[in-house]
């Protein structure tokens, strides 16, 4: 009887690692997705969002916030391959000397589960 009652302790312990495993690994999943859809979404909003009118200078190209911010919103819908219900989208614009270097951006769904990403590439100015 003593036997029998380890064999269930143990089987007790087995099933709790693999809920806990299953869990982390959606958990996991869910993030990666969203982050990747995010920074898939701000490259499409970056070259929507460009001033092709302003290009007087190779290097320099010029991004409108809100042009950028309607295209990330609208890239993010399409690009999210998992059931999110977006709550809100924050920006914030990282700049040395009004050159924009990188856009933090942060995703708050219904559930509050906050993700975070920076997108860097070669932007040059901001408009």
């Amino acid at each position: 009887m003593k036997g029998f009652i380890n064999i269930i302790g143990i089987m007790f312990i087995a099933a709790t690692a693999i809920m806990l495993l299953f869990n982390y690994s959606v958990q996991a999943y869910k993030k990666e997705s969203v982050v990747t859809a995010m920074l898939e979404s701000a490259k499409v909003a970056v070259v929507e969002s460009q001033d092709h009118a302003s290009r007087i200078e190779e290097t320099v190209a010029l991004i409108s916030e809100e042009d950028f911010e309607q295209a990330f919103e609208r890239a993010i819908n399409e690009n999210l391959n998992i059931n999110v219900t977006i709550q809100d989208i924050n920006y914030r614009y990282l700049e040395i000397d009004d050159d924009l270097k990188a856009i933090d951006i942060q995703l708050v769904t219904e559930n509050g589960d906050r993700f975070k990403t920076t997108f860097r590439q070669n932007i040059s100015e901001k408009e």
